[in-house]
């Protein structure tokens, strides 16, 4: 899994993504919209050197058999979290002496954009 030219090289094993670690600065943050707030994610939050030696890494974001993604490793080391069982709510703060935003309140998108062949999440994010 060595880098060629700039481009992401990975290795799709059992649903799970590994990169070589030296190509960490090729990945772009994840944004995503949750309950009409944008957080992102760094990628020192979803890319974990798996080895320990920084030869290896592993993608926290896996892909499944359904229409969501998870994100619990990463979205823990970014944020402080409070889960509200009385309210049904989850209120989210970034964790001190880290790189995470606030998130941002935004309106929901109206429109849903649609390409003719969606991209790959390297198209997107490598």
């Amino acid at each position: 899994m060595e880098s060629s030219g700039g481009v992401l090289q990975y290795v799709l094993q059992d649903g799970m993504v590994y990169v070589d670690c030296a190509q960490r600065n090729l990945m772009k943050p994840i944004g995503f919209m949750f309950s009409q707030y944008w957080f992102e994610i760094a990628v020192e939050h979803y890319v974990w050197d798996a080895l320990g030696d920084e030869s290896v890494c592993l993608m926290l974001v896996a892909q499944n058999s359904y229409n969501f993604f998870l994100f619990g490793q990463p979205i823990f080391q970014a944020y402080y979290t409070v889960h509200d069982l009385s309210k049904s709510t989850i209120t989210f703060a970034p964790l001190d002496g880290m790189t995470s935003k606030v998130p941002v309140f935004a309106d929901i998108p109206s429109e849903i954009l649609l390409a003719a062949e969606p991209p790959t999440f390297w198209e997107q994010y490598g």
